[in-house]
């Protein structure tokens, strides 16, 4: 049986920092997706038709674009720690199932609330002159694993990853740099190509917070 490790004192990498490296996160991203590519497109696929449902229907019962940013919010975050959930299940050598990708509703409230906290926030800062609201979205990067992983309360979670983040922002930021060129390239070809890339980019954001952070929970 696996017996989780136990991960790194938080407070420790505020305070000494770390190295980002973002080669190795995508080569074992892309290690990590080709174990298991089936499931992972399979439910790739499953959040894009979702989302793209999700969507419409919201655009039909409302035009605040607020509201339909909060709700999508709200529902992405536990659709999305599925991707993570798997991901550091197959780094750890684990067998999954496709069950595992649903966990993340396990933690529904708290994913959901971070959510539309972390919408409503980032929205405010692309209001005010872009950079902050650029400056937290990097900066949030692993709320949702500080969520699943340690248990964390939403504003407990976003004030921890902002902390982290900061410690090495600039290269976080190159790290999230390249993963929005992947998600462009991967919409490219009809959106079709997300089916891949989003679970390599999801992959290699919970590569980064194993290697930065150190998960802990055995999922």
């Amino acid at each position: 049986m696996y017996v989780p490790p136990e991960g790194r004192d938080i407070e420790r990498v505020i305070r000494e920092g770390y190295s980002v490296k973002v080669g190795d996160y995508l080569s074992d991203s892309w290690a990590i997706f080709a174990r298991n590519a089936g499931a992972f497109v399979g439910y790739a696929f499953i959040v894009l038709v979702a989302g793209a449902g999700l969507n419409w229907a919201l655009e039909l019962l409302t035009k605040q674009q607020l509201v339909i940013n909060f709700i999508t919010a709200a529902i992405a975050a536990p659709l999305s720690a599925g991707f993570y959930i798997v991901a550091l299940k197959l780094k750890r050598g684990q067998p999954t199932q496709f069950a595992d990708f649903l966990r993340g509703f396990d933690d529904f409230v708290p994913l959901a609330l971070a959510g539309m906290i972390t919408s409503l926030l980032v929205s405010v800062g692309m209001i005010l002159l872009v950079l902050p609201g650029i400056y937290l979205l990097v900066a949030y990067m692993f709320t949702n694993l500080l969520i699943i992983d340690r248990g964390l309360e939403p504003w407990e979670a976003m004030e921890t990853s902002r902390k982290i983040v900061s410690k090495r922002w600039f290269s976080v930021f190159g790290f999230g740099l390249v993963l929005s060129l992947i998600f462009l390239v991967g919409a490219i070809p009809l959106g079709l190509g997300l089916l891949v890339a989003f679970p390599i980019i999801y992959s290699a954001i919970a590569v980064a917070y194993d290697d930065i952070v150190g998960s802990q929970r055995s999922f």
